[in-house]
């Protein structure tokens, strides 16, 4: 039945969670070994037997059948075996077809526990999300370029987003399990991604930036962001001094570092500035102690690096700081300058297709030229499904394929998904949900489940449940 969501939700069932944290025993950061050992293993597995992807596809559709927890844990596998470096994971190119039967079968679930069930749905967002969606397929049906492109593009991503914002709505009294969940799954990759880390194969080209077993260091890079927001946000906010915590935030950073991320450090930068500047605004929720230590952790942070360059070598420091912020060395600025060029270039592509198509744009997911139309994607019966596309800026990218009429939708679908944001102090949660929202903004990933905008999506989704909740 559809409710109001924020209507107070009863607990699972208790069958649903066969190993969950219970939710009375707060918000302790945990390693879940079991699940370790099963991603770790899958991980191995499609090392050493790349054509164990089709049982191991087959498994995680199959997993995701059993409900609303496993449905989660499910997709977030998707997301692991659907982005893994192919450089070390040499999968079957066919394999990636396999990525909507697990998609299909978890939006099935959800489904059956809906109508059959019973289960509550997340009402006003799912509204909202109908609405742009609706309207969205009778544009892409009616002036898209390539129409059925943006119809399957339209249909993953609504399958995605009704499936990942339902489960975990569904699952938010479990905030202590998630939480567990997703910072071992995050700590899994970092550790095999750290074995690797010797290998040629885990930089992107001669000199690129750190990928470990992800496809791109714009993958690792960006996916890292949001859980070292989080951890951040829970040393700041609830003054978790853990080691799972401290070694979260440690690993984080050096990894967006070697990714040479500079997009998903900056946007971990403002995700937390905003976090705070809220936490100070809704300070009279907040006891006058806290914010007093909160305030005091800033400058032992910046007396810390401090004391720490002058035990560096000062001309060490400057020449790695200069390469992460260029991506390179002094030989390859121009190279640099041209990679913004094209950016730039883009940009400018996108805004002249809008202003040739100011009100419903050149198709929902369509690439900016038909230069890019050779990247076609086809399914296993032949037909066109998707096109490997990089709009960068999102902005201009919603007003290029959607005109005014979906830039509108686009606001209205994410007023309400934050419009409980300002009423929350959980200022960790709302770091992650900034995080995924303003990584997107430079990366672009925000309508696409085939690369990594399904684990943003996961997160999104877990931080709406809570916020919702607590609201």
């Amino acid at each position: 039945m559809l409710i109001n969501d924020t209507m107070p939700l009863r607990p699972a069932m208790a069958g649903e969670m066969t190993r969950a944290i219970d939710p009375a025993q707060g918000d302790e950061v945990r390693l879940l070994v079991p699940e370790a050992l099963v991603m770790t293993g899958v991980i191995a597995l499609l090392y050493v037997a790349p054509v164990a992807a089709y049982l191991v596809f087959a498994g995680i559709a199959g997993y995701a059948l059993l409900g609303a927890r496993q449905t989660i844990q499910a997709l977030t596998m998707l997301f692991l075996v659907s982005n893994l470096n192919p450089a070390l994971f040499h999968l079957p190119p066919s394999v990636a077809s396999l990525r909507w039967l697990v998609l299909f079968g978890a939006f099935g679930r959800v489904l059956w526990d809906g109508v059959l069930g019973r289960e509550r749905w997340p009402a006003h967002l799912l509204f909202a999300l109908g609405v742009y969606a609706a309207s969205v397929a009778v544009l892409a049906l009616s002036t898209s370029r390539i129409p059925v492109i943006s119809f399957f593009k339209l249909v993953a991503f609504v399958l995605g987003t009704v499936t990942v914002l339902t489960s975990h709505y569904r699952t938010a009294d479990h905030k202590a399990y998630w939480l567990s969940w997703y910072t071992t799954f995050f700590l899994c990759i970092i550790a095999a991604s750290l074995l690797v880390f010797r290998f040629p194969a885990a930089f992107f080209g001669s000199g690129g930036g750190f990928r470990g077993i992800l496809v791109h260091p714009q993958t690792l890079g960006p996916i890292t962001a949001p859980m070292t927001a989080w951890m951040i946000g829970r040393y700041l906010f609830h003054e978790t001094r853990t080691p799972i915590v401290l070694v979260s935030i440690v690993l984080g950073l050096l990894t967006i570092y070697f990714s040479e991320a500079r997009t998903a450090l900056a946007m971990l930068a403002g995700s937390i500035g905003l976090a705070m500047i809220l936490s100070v605004v809704r300070r009279w929720n907040t006891p006058k102690r806290r914010v007093r230590r909160k305030a005091s952790f800033i400058p032992l942070v910046l007396g810390v690096l401090f004391a720490g360059m002058l035990v560096m070598k000062w001309d060490g420091v400057v020449n790695r700081a200069t390469m992460f912020f260029l991506k390179s060395d002094e030989s390859s600025i121009y190279e640099e300058a041209e990679s913004f060029h094209v950016r730039a270039s883009m940009v400018q592509q996108q805004w002249e297709n809008f202003l040739a198509h100011p009100v419903s744009g050149i198709g929902f997911g369509i690439p900016s030229t038909t230069d890019a139309w050779v990247r076609v994607q086809t399914g296993f019966l032949g037909i066109p499904t998707s096109f490997t596309t990089e709009k960068g800026f999102l902005p201009s990218a919603v007003l290029e394929e959607t005109g005014l009429i979906g830039a509108i939708l686009v606001l209205a679908f994410g007023f309400s998904l934050l419009r409980h944001l300002f009423r929350n102090n959980d200022y960790a949660v709302t770091a992650v949900m900034l995080s995924c929202l303003l990584v997107n903004i430079g990366e672009m990933a925000f309508f696409s489940f085939g690369a990594y905008g399904l684990y943003f999506w996961l997160l999104i989704a877990f931080s709406y449940s809570v916020i919702a909740r607590r609201s």
